[in-house]
């Protein structure tokens, strides 16, 4: 399942490259070593025996596609309370569901949408957690479908609906 040469998706690092195993003596246990795709100095030590809970398969091609269809169906709204909102989209953006992420993104277009329209100020922590779901989500979304630029990526999801 898991190789060496393989790209896979960390649960907090995105897509990452399998370059390696290594054992680490002192706790006598083999470890995956990955390399971010986007950041080759970051190196990241998984325990082969606890990879699954971290890390998941790269989804196909035909499963990008019906993401990027099912988006118009996710729910919009935004939860009210800031407390709760943060605490709901930090569960979210630590989901192995890309539907997740997408569905965060769209929750946060809607927030984004309303403060725009308020003349209201977008929160930092909000558009912290915007910015890695759209990594998160933008960057699997390219690597399977073979597009580098997150605006071709933008505009295909736009083209498709009214999102972002």
């Amino acid at each position: 399942m898991f190789e060496i040469g393989k790209i896979i998706v960390h649960r907090d690092h995105g897509l990452c490259k399998i370059s390696g195993i290594e054992h680490v003596s002192y706790v006598d246990k083999d470890y995956f070593i990955l390399y971010p795709i986007n950041d080759d100095s970051t190196k990241i030590m998984v325990p082969c025996d606890g990879i699954d809970s971290l890390c998941r398969d790269v989804i196909s091609k035909e499963e990008c596609l019906n993401l990027i269809d099912s988006i118009n169906d996710l729910d919009g709204s935004f939860i009210q309370d800031n407390k709760k909102r943060k605490e709901e989209y930090a569960k979210m953006l630590k989901s192995d569901k890309l539907i997740d992420i997408a569905h965060l993104m769209k929750m946060l277009n809607s927030l984004f949408k309303e403060k725009r329209e308020t003349n209201k100020m977008i929160g930092l922590i909000d558009n912290a957690i915007y910015k890695e779901a759209r990594e998160k989500l933008y960057s699997e979304i390219g690597y399977v479908l073979g597009i580098d630029s997150y605006d071709e990526i933008e505009n295909l999801i736009k083209s498709k609906l009214n999102f972002c």
